[in-house]
């Protein structure tokens, strides 16, 4: 059971059925998840809110130190009282999963009044970084389906497999009787160790749309321009990669050592 006492308090936001958007820092890919989080509470002017302890947990055995201090993970909560939002960047917990995001959703629920949870995750895709980027959702309430059924980029997720992380906080969202969407937007498979500004785009402009947000995007359109032009440079100058570009452009799939190859290519180039 969750105590108030688990989370290091800085300010409580006044906020009323407000949405809880959550990034994930771990396993973060195109770095989508990270950028999201970070430029909501930029330019929304977030202040910070609690930090959740992280002791029980996060492995602390192989802690990384920086400057003599060592760098614990990272579990805050941020508000935009304006905006009716809260936010949560976090590492995925490597213990007590199900208590975690119990303690998450207590806090959200009973001290933020939070009704309704967003997750921000990526989806590597055999898709090139010239094609428009879909975002796939996962729902745990069917009148959600259909409430962004005739949104614009948007299409139901269909996936056999392990649950991510984001899908068992949905599920536990469900037994609080809080609604739960989580987005995955999908990322050129070759773009997934850098960031993918194209992708981020997607997620902030619906997110815009969602929330009636003032954020600018003229910076990640640049980006996406810089990145379409590198690897333009790139298929000129490399033979192979043009060709297996070629290929996703035409609907076929690569096989393992394909996507490896392309992978450390476009990696050693853009990066």
């Amino acid at each position: 059971m969750m105590t108030i006492d688990q989370f290091d308090i800085h300010k409580m936001p006044q906020l009323e059925d407000a949405a809880l958007i959550v990034g994930w820092q771990s396993s973060d890919l195109g770095g989508v998840s990270g950028h999201v989080i970070n430029t909501l509470t930029e330019k929304l002017e977030c202040e910070p809110v609690a930090d959740l302890d992280p002791l029980d947990f996060f492995p602390f055995d192989g802690a990384d130190f920086r400057n003599n201090l060592v760098q614990v993970p990272a579990a805050r909560f941020w508000a935009s009282e304006a905006h009716n939002l809260l936010l949560f960047k976090t590492d995925e917990p490597a213990h007590k999963h199900y208590q975690f995001l119990k303690s998450v959703l207590d806090f959200a629920s009973n001290h933020c009044h939070v009704g309704r949870i967003y997750t921000v995750n990526g989806l590597p895709s055999m898709i090139t970084h010239t094609q428009p980027r879909t975002i796939f959702t996962v729902y745990n309430r069917e009148n959600l389906r259909e409430e962004f059924a005739a949104s614009e980029g948007i299409e139901n997720m269909d996936w056999e497999g392990p649950p991510a992380i984001s899908s068992y906080l949905l599920w536990v969202a469900g037994r609080y009787h809080m609604e739960g969407i989580s987005l995955w937007p999908e990322i050129p498979f070759y773009l997934s160790a850098l960031e993918d500004p194209a992708a981020i785009h997607a997620t902030l402009l619906f997110l815009n749309r969602r929330f009636n947000l003032p954020i600018e995007l003229d910076e990640l359109e640049a980006q996406e321009q810089e990145i379409t032009q590198k690897l333009t440079l790139l298929r000129e100058k490399n033979s192979e990669v043009d060709a297996l570009l070629g290929k996703i452009a035409q609907g076929m799939t690569l096989n393992e050592q394909e996507q490896l190859t392309l992978t450390q290519e476009v990696y050693r180039f853009v990066r």
